[in-house]
């Protein structure tokens, strides 16, 4: 790809940067769903076949039906440019990807040959025909 100078820092993730990444070495890490509908991160702590005991990063240990519990994706993955290449496509490493990037104010995601855009409600220096050009040619669309 050629460099877009201002405008690439809202294209491509920045993966030296200091992103806040919740995540517990040595433990099975996991997205739990909370009463609110949204995620949590947690660490599984034992599981049967229809129940998980996780632990909140609060402390606190919940049990929950297994189908609430989804493998969180490593840190390499954090901002991956393209949501299918992520090894856990459940729903919360998906959203978790999309908010990371939006927090840089990269709004462009692949997913396959699918492009996400989330729209910020602000004007970013992005809309060129370098920007245009450039996501011509990240993916093939034969």
């Amino acid at each position: 790809h050629t460099m877009l100078g201002e405008t690439e820092k809202h294209l491509k993730f920045d993966t030296t940067r200091d992103h806040k990444f919740e995540w517990v070495n040595n433990q099975e890490n996991v997205w739990v769903l909370n009463d609110k509908g949204c995620y949590d991160s947690a660490t599984l702590k034992r599981r049967d076949e229809r129940n998980a005991t996780v632990e909140l990063l609060s402390g606190q240990e919940r049990v929950v039906p297994v189908t609430d519990i989804y493998w969180k994706n490593e840190k390499k993955y954090e901002g991956s440019d393209d949501c299918a290449e992520l090894p856990f496509l459940g729903l919360p490493n998906i959203c978790h990807n999309l908010e990371t990037r939006f927090r840089d104010n990269i709004i462009h995601t692949y997913n396959g040959q699918g492009l996400i855009i989330i729209n910020p409600f602000k004007t970013l220096p992005i809309y060129t025909e370098e920007t245009a050009s450039f996501f011509r040619s990240s993916k093939d669309t034969s």
